[in-house]
């Protein structure tokens, strides 16, 4: 599976005929209980043990709410895709993220985006958030509305964008 898996994180990964699967750099200890068919036993062995990010999934332009994708990429592995229908694709695939943000303003119709995104049964339940050049209460019903999670305005604190996407 090395040699013919996509790994995007470049990590080694064993996988058993049963399905169990061992990933990064375990201890000896730990290698030697999956090859005998036994649980791990998950001590600190003081070798790199791969954590998985969550993944944040950008649709549309980010360039004007880059202060609040900025404050995510130190925790999080965060992606862009151009529009709906290239978030669509990559989620079909094999993409699962945990959060898609969507920037509404000239450059993206952010409430077609909402509605490709919650068409699609992968992305349904992944919460989406809206930041808005142009906010209004109809507005922001509307996306609401469309399925969106959170709804917040572009001129807000990219601190308090963090701490909601933190929360979903």
């Amino acid at each position: 599976e090395w040699e013919t898996a996509d790994l995007d994180r470049r990590i080694p990964v064993m996988t058993a005929s049963d399905g169990r699967v061992l990933l990064g750099l375990s201890s000896p200890r730990d290698i030697q209980y999956f090859l005998e068919g036994r649980p791990a036993r998950g001590e600190p062995s003081g070798v790199c043990e791969f954590v998985p990010r969550p993944v944040v999934l950008v649709v549309g332009q980010p360039r004007n709410i880059w202060p609040f994708i900025s404050s995510l990429q130190p925790s999080n592995d965060v992606l862009v895709a151009d529009d709906a229908a290239a978030a669509v694709k990559l989620i079909s695939n094999t993409l699962d993220p945990d959060l898609l943000v969507v920037p509404a303003g000239r450059e993206t119709d952010a409430l077609e985006v909402c509605h490709h995104l919650q068409q699609n049964p992968r992305a349904a339940d992944t919460p989406i958030m809206v930041v808005d050049e142009t906010p209004n209460p109809d507005r922001q019903l509307q996306f609401l509305e469309m399925g969106a999670s959170e709804y917040m305005q572009a001129t807000s604190d990219a601190r308090l964008f963090k701490a909601r996407a933190q929360v979903h």
